[in-house]
């Protein structure tokens, strides 16, 4: 029985509350009956920036008094990572980074993070290792590239009035902002088909009882917004391969996140790479090849699986490359990517905390908060 309808990183229970915590760091409370398993009001959050492990686990606990700690998220690093492991940054400069994404040239990265002047999307360049903002919402993240390798897409909650939208841009250009699609149902931007006629992402409640679903939005990402694989399983990560072909995404359909591919015309069965858990699948770029995370005893490990699509779609290989538990990861999609020569990867490299956060009373603060809402 699914009590919460948000996906959350972790959840624990004290004083009548569910206290959690989402992808994006944020927690939050809310009014639980453990005798009828309910919940009733509206969460409130009660806390920003909580870490998130590489193995997305977040460093909290609450006490049966209702006190909740947590550790808070320290500036993070974008670096830039061979196959073998060897880091280097990519910028100087420490912030929230968030969903790195190469250009088609391998000479920028796109990615988000939080400034005072709230989130929006940035663009990197690397020889140089300067920045300029791409979106000014307030609310901007999760771009992609546009298959033109000039404009940018992203998501944001800000101009439409708190209804998640698609946007595109052209950096450089703040005034000329394209509405591509709103629908609730949306949960991140999600990616291009090669020739720019849809976009694959992440969705919600597609198809009856199916919960995290994948979704197409066809007519250039005018829409509708389609179930491409809805199933009462939690799919999420999709991944389209460079050919446009073929489909990568996370399933928890065996009782764990793995990743399957898929053709993308659904006519064939799925293919499932990872053996023992996997999740975020990145395609490299010869299409051959395909990265994920894989949990390895106390660690997680960043594997490239090799790959025969045709005749018959199959797994040759899978090699361990590097350990990745200190690398930020994300959700409903992958929060690296690999350039386009399919050396490097850029990551997002989390940093020790030196503190520990302290709420008391937390019964008192959640009645507070709602008063503050219901007003």
């Amino acid at each position: 029985e699914r009590v919460l309808t948000v996906d959350v990183v972790q959840v624990r229970y004290t004083s009548g509350l569910l206290v959690y915590v989402l992808g994006n760091g944020v927690m939050e409370a809310v009014r639980f009956d453990p005798r009828t398993r309910r919940v009733s009001g509206r969460p409130v959050p009660i806390a920003s920036g909580v870490a998130l492990t590489g193995a997305a686990t977040a460093h909290f606990a609450v006490a049966s008094s209702g006190t909740v700690a947590y550790v808070p998220e320290a500036s993070r690093s974008l670096v830039l990572v061979d196959r073998a492991g060897m880091a280097r940054p990519a910028t100087r400069d420490g912030h929230s980074f968030h969903i790195p994404r190469f250009s088609r040239d391998g000479r920028q990265l796109l990615t988000d993070y939080v400034t005072p002047d709230g989130r929006d999307v940035w663009l990197l360049d690397l020889a140089s290792g300067t920045e300029s903002r791409v979106t000014f919402d307030r609310d901007g993240h999760d771009a992609t590239w546009d298959p033109d390798g000039r404009h940018v897409t992203y998501i944001s909650a800000t101009r439409s009035g708190g209804a998640l939208t698609l946007y595109r841009a052209l950096p450089g250009r703040a005034a000329e902002i394209d509405t591509v699609i709103s629908d609730p149902r949306i949960g991140y931007t999600g990616v291009w088909l090669p020739d720019g006629r849809a976009i694959v992402t992440a969705g919600n409640g597609l198809a009856g009882d199916s919960r995290g679903d994948i979704a197409i939005i066809r007519n250039a990402g005018r829409g509708p917004v389609e179930p491409l694989v809805a199933t009462r399983f939690e799919e999420s990560s999709p991944a389209v391969s460079p050919d446009g072909r073929w489909l990568a995404y996370t399933s928890d359909q065996t009782g764990t996140n793995e990743v399957y591919v898929r053709p993308m015309d659904r006519d064939g069965e799925d293919l499932r790479v990872s053996l023992t858990g996997g999740g975020e699948p990145v395609w490299g770029p010869d299409g051959r090849e395909l990265f994920y995370r894989a949990p390895s005893e106390n660690a997680v490990t960043l594997v490239a699986a090799a790959l025969r699509l045709s005749p018959v779609p199959g797994v040759v290989s899978r090699k361990a490359l590097f350990d990745v538990s200190a690398i930020s990861s994300g959700t409903p999609h992958s929060n690296y990517d690999i350039s386009p020569d399919g050396r490097t990867f850029a990551m997002v490299r989390q940093n020790p905390s030196t503190r520990i956060v302290v709420i008391q009373h937390l019964a008192a603060l959640v009645a507070q908060l709602e008063r503050g809402a219901g007003r």
